[in-house]
């Protein structure tokens, strides 16, 4: 019987490790973790539009992280997706791919706000890194707490994405998000009367007020002259 190797993960090691368990196989892993790491690059990319920190009307933080990612390996299979921000937000979440509903539109729609994004400009879904190929897109995702207030509309913060393999191996860069604010600078709308259909009183001015005294005077007048020709 042939001897295989199997990948080994660094979080398995560490778990062994914790657990008194001999693992020689721990300095093994992370020099090729360590090897593997410089041939796997992960870039920021685009603009100040594509990495942004978000704030929403519905009490969120969405964002949009462009990526460009390439690797000088036969294939790697992208697990997931990890990012550390400045502050605590254990809720957050990747947007998940329209595309596994047949039903609705393969366009990706950020959470808390009207921006959509066709799915070929999206990453989320993408799994397979091969040589030779470079993946470039956007990362969208949204958070359940808000911006700090130390954070104002324009500045930048520094956030960690890390990219995890189907091994556990975790490939980590830094990137610059701004914070886009912008929903607090845009105008309110005032509802009015007519937009919810109940009629708008006007009080009437003293020539109007004047004009419907004389016409109910002289309704009354022709009133009381048709009464007494029918009395007579």
């Amino acid at each position: 019987m042939k001897n295989r190797r199997f990948a080994v993960s660094e979080d398995l090691v560490q778990r062994l490790a914790a657990a008194g368990c001999p693992v020689s196989a721990s300095r093994d892993f992370e020099k090729a973790a360590a090897a593997i790491s410089h041939r796997l690059l992960i870039l920021q990319d685009g603009g100040l539009l594509e990495s942004r920190a978000i704030e929403t009307d519905c009490g969120g933080t969405a964002f949009t992280i462009g990526v460009q990612v390439g690797c000088d390996l036969p294939r790697i299979t992208i697990y997931r997706w990890e990012v550390e921000l400045p502050w605590e937000d254990p809720q957050f979440l990747w947007l998940s791919d329209p595309g596994e509903n047949k039903f609705s539109p393969s366009v990706y729609t950020l959470t808390g706000t009207s921006e959509r994004f066709p799915r070929e400009l999206v990453i989320n879904h993408r799994s397979v890194l091969t040589r030779g190929r470079t993946v470039c897109g956007l990362l969208l995702g949204f958070g359940f707490e808000r911006i700090p207030d130390r954070y104002r509309h324009g500045n930048s913060i520094e956030v960690r994405l890390s990219l995890v393999d189907h091994v556990g191996r975790s490939f980590p860069s830094s990137f610059s998000l701004w914070v886009d604010r912008s929903v607090r600078s845009r105008p309110k709308r005032v509802i009015k009367h007519r937009d919810l259909g109940v009629p708008q009183f006007v009080r009437p001015s003293k020539s109007s007020e004047t004009a419907s005294v004389s016409r109910n005077e002289d309704n009354a007048q022709e009133t009381m002259s048709t009464s007494g020709k029918t009395a007579g």
